[in-house]
């Protein structure tokens, strides 16, 4: 990608599809790990671990995989003069910071001490009432919103651009209807093609 500079079509899908990979390792792979050890599964299964956990895999790894798939098939099928990538690079940006700021400002710092009171005073002390309403738990739920907030701007330019962009579809050439273009840019044109009847 380097050698292609700014001239590489699916530049932000690949950073999409990156994204997708890091959070898988982090979201997916290290904290699915941490907590699925028995040690720990066992006192902090439904705290904010396992929330932290959900949303790290869940929309970290399949949220912009889903993404980057998405801006890849745009590319396509957008008219190249109306291709712009501004707005999906601030949803880029936005989706990935919120999602950061919501893990390590918020729910991991709750499920660490949720987990650490469970360890302590044991499980139904770390989901009890009086653990929600403490002075420190209730300033780290409120410091979820800058994440949450900035998460929910991603997701609102990324679907202002796809809304936009589905606008300005390409039509496709006479040679392009009598093939599939997405199937023969990832197979490679002319595979399945029917043998000429010429001998």
């Amino acid at each position: 990608m380097d050698t292609a500079g700014k001239d590489f079509p699916y530049r932000m899908a690949f950073y999409f599809i990156v994204a997708s990979s890091v959070w898988n390792f982090f979201g997916a792979g290290v904290i699915g790990f941490f907590i699925n050890l028995p040690v720990i599964s066992y006192f902090e299964s439904g705290t904010y671990l396992t929330v932290a956990h959900a949303h790290g895999a869940m929309f970290g790894a399949f949220g912009f995989l889903a993404m980057g798939m998405a801006v890849y098939i745009l590319r396509i099928t957008t008219r190249p003069e109306q291709w712009s990538e501004r707005r999906l690079t601030w949803s880029f940006w936005l989706c990935n910071v919120g999602i950061a700021l919501m893990l390590f400002l918020s729910l991991l710092p709750v499920g660490f001490l949720q987990l650490e009171v469970a360890f302590t005073e044991g499980y139904a002390a770390s989901r009890s009432l009086e653990f929600y309403s403490g002075n420190l738990i209730q300033t780290l739920f409120w410091l979820r919103m800058p994440g949450d907030t900035l998460l929910i701007l991603g997701a609102i330019v990324f679907a202002g651009d796809i809304l936009t962009k589905l606008l300005f579809q390409r039509k496709a050439t006479a040679e392009e209807t009598s093939r599939h273009i997405i199937a023969d840019r990832i197979v490679g044109e002319g595979v399945g093609e029917p043998d000429s009847d010429d001998d």
